[in-house]
C-alpha cells in the first residue's frame, strides 16, 4: 500500500475515534435536567425554613418561652427565631405527625375497631375519650378526636389500625421526619406522653405542621373548634372542644380570630407548647412557642391553667403588623441572558414558579437586590435545564430565593459533529457495539498493514545486502 494510502487510513481511524469520544463526551453534557424531579421549593440556608436569619431578628424578644417560631408559609419567609433547634420535649404535638401519617395511609370512613391492647397502653390519667375495647368508630371520628379532643387512647387505636402495631407507626413517623427534613426530631411514641428520648425542636415542629397543612383533610380537622363524636355500639355521643382557646370564640381567655387552628401541649414538668396556624392580609403565619411556664389564671368565674396563648398574641402582632408580602419572580420571566461556550447561542434564563416574599412596609421591591449565583456554561442545555439561582437580598436578609432554568435549548457549534450525526449512532447500546468492533477492525487492519510494509522492507534491505556482496565479491576476482 501506498504511504499516501496509509495515512488516509490512519486520519480516517483517527476521526471515527474522536468522534465516538466525543459523542459520549456531549452525551454526558447533554443529560437534560429532569422537570419532574426539579423542586422549586428547594433552598439553601440562606433562605427559607431552615435561614440562619430572620425578619424580625433572631435574640430573644418574647419572656416565658424556652424556644420559638415564626414562619410565613405562602412565600416561605422566616420572621423570628429564637432557640429555634434546641431540643425539647414534644407534648401533644407528636398527635400532628400521628393524625397527618394516618390521613394518608387510612380512608376516612374505614371502620376501626377498638382494641384492648391500644386502650391498655395508656395511662388511665392520661387525657382520653374512654374507648371501650370492641368499639367500633370510622377513621375520621379518631381523627377528630386526636385533633380535637387531643385524646391518647384514639392516637394508640388508629396507630395499631394503620400500622399493626404501635411501634411500627413510630418507625414510620420517623422515617417521614427524615424525609421532610427534620434534623432534631425523634419519636418515641404516637401520643406524646412523656419519654426522656422523645424530643423535637421548634423549626421542625414548624416544619411538620407546614407539611400536614398542605393536606386538605388535615387542615379542615387542624381548624375545627368543636365536634361531635355520634353514639357508637359502646358509648353515647361525645362533645369534644380544642383545647386551644385562641380559636374557641365563646373564649374570653386570648381569642384571636386571626388563629385558623392550633394544637396545644404540656410536657411532665408542667411547661407548654403551642403550634398554631394564622391568616390575615394574605399572611400564612405557622408559629411555634415551647418551654413556656404554665400560669394560673383566675377570672372570678372559672381558674384554668395555660401557657403560650399571651406569647402567641404577641409574636402574631409582630408578624402581621408593619408587614406586607410583594410578589418579586413570575413564573417564566425572562430574568437574565448567558452566553455559552461552543454553543450556537446564548441561553436565557428565567424562574419556574413565581416567588413572592415579606417586606417591611417602608420596603419596595425596587429596593431589593439581586445576586446570581453563576457558573460557567458551555453547550449544549436543553430546555428547562437550571442554569444558575438568584437570590434577593433585603439589607443583609436573604428574602427570597429561586433556579434559574433555560428557557430555549443551546446546541454545540460544531458543525462536523452535526454533519456526521454520530450521536445517532451511540444513543443505544447497539450502536456502540457496533462502532467499537468497527474501530477494532481498523485498528487491527491497520497493525497487519504496517506489518505487511515492515516485512516488505526488511526484505528489500535482504536483498539489497545480498547484491552489494555480490557485486563485491565479483570486483575481487577479476
Amino acid at each position: 500500500m501506498k504511504k499516501t494510502g496509509i495515512k488516509a487510513l490512519c486520519i480516517f481511524l483517527i476521526f471515527v475515534m474522536t468522534a465516538f469520544s466525543g459523542t459520549a463526551f456531549f452525551a454526558a453534557k447533554a443529560t437534560p435536567t429532569d422537570s419532574s424531579q426539579y423542586n422549586p421549593t428547594s433552598s439553601s440556608s440562606a433562605y427559607g425554613i431552615d435561614a440562619n436569619s430572620a425578619l424580625l431578628g433572631v435574640d430573644k424578644q418574647i419572656e416565658n418561652v424556652r424556644a420559638a417560631f415564626l414562619y410565613e408559609a405562602n412565600s416561605r419567609t422566616l420572621m423570628y427565631a429564637w432557640n429555634a433547634d434546641a431540643a425539647m420535649y414534644p407534648a401533644s404535638l407528636v398527635k400532628i405527625m400521628t393524625a397527618l401519617l394516618a390521613i394518608e395511609k387510612g380512608h376516612l370512613n374505614d371502620t376501626v375497631t377498638v382494641t384492648q391492647s391500644a386502650i391498655s397502653s395508656v395511662p388511665n390519667d392520661a387525657v382520653s375519650i374512654k374507648l371501650q375495647a370492641g368499639e367500633q368508630l370510622s377513621l375520621e371520628q379518631l381523627l377528630y378526636c386526636i385533633i380535637v379532643g387531643s385524646a391518647n387512647d384514639a392516637s394508640a387505636v388508629v396507630a395499631e389500625y394503620i400500622s399493626g402495631t404501635q411501634g411500627a407507626f413510630v418507625e414510620e413517623m420517623n422515617r417521614y421526619a427524615n424525609e421532610i427534613a427534620c434534623t432534631g426530631t425523634k419519636f418515641m411514641n404516637v401520643h406524646g406522653l412523656h419519654d426522656e428520648q422523645q424530643r423535637t425542636t421548634a423549626r421542625d415542629a414548624a416544619r411538620i405542621l407546614d407539611a400536614a397543612l398542605s393536606n386538605e383533610i388535615f387542615y379542615r380537622i387542624f381548624t375545627t373548634t368543636k365536634y361531635r363524636v355520634e353514639a357508637t355500639n359502646k358509648s353515647e355521643a361525645r362533645d369534644l372542644v380544642t383545647s386551644n382557646t385562641m380559636k374557641d370564640a365563646t373564649s374570653r381567655l386570648y381569642y384571636d380570630a386571626r388563629v385558623q387552628g392550633g394544637r396545644t401541649g404540656v410536657s411532665e414538668d408542667g411547661r407548654r407548647c403551642l403550634a398554631t396556624v394564622s391568616e390575615n392580609n394574605g399572611m400564612r403565619l405557622i408559629c411555634v412557642v415551647m418551654g413556656c411556664d404554665s400560669v394560673y389564671l383566675e377570672d372570678g368565674l372559672s381558674a384554668v391553667t395555660i401557657g403560650g396563648f399571651q406569647e402567641t398574641t404577641m409574636l402574631l402582632d409582630m408578624g402581621f403588623t408593619g408587614y406586607k408580602t410583594a410578589q418579586i419572580l413570575y413564573a417564566n420571566q425572562a430574568l437574565r441572558q448567558y452566553k455559552v461556550a461552543d454553543g450556537d447561542c446564548d441561553v436565557v434564563a428565567g424562574p419556574q414558579v413565581s416567588v413572592s416574599t415579606v417586606l417591611p412596609d417602608n420596603i419596595a421591591v425596587s429596593n431589593l437586590s439581586f445576586r446570581y449565583l453563576d457558573e460557567p456554561l458551555s453547550a449544549p442545555i436543553t430546555y428547562g435545564q437550571k442554569v444558575s439561582r438568584v437570590q434577593i437580598w433585603s439589607g443583609n436578609i436573604c428574602v427570597a430565593e429561586a433556579d434559574l432554568l433555560a428557557m430555549n435549548s443551546v446546541q454545540p457549534s460544531d458543525t462536523v459533529r452535526q454533519f456526521f450525526n454520530v450521536a445517532s449512532i451511540t444513543d443505544n447500546s447497539w450502536g456502540q457495539v457496533i462502532l467499537t468492533v468497527l474501530i477494532i477492525i481498523f485498528v487491527v487492519l491497520l497493525l497487519v498493514l504496517l506489518l505487511i510494509r515492515y516485512v516488505k522492507r526488511l526484505r528489500m534491505l535482504s536483498a539489497k545486502k545480498r547484491s552489494m556482496r555480490y557485486r563485491r565479491s565479483r570486483r575481487r576476482s577479476r
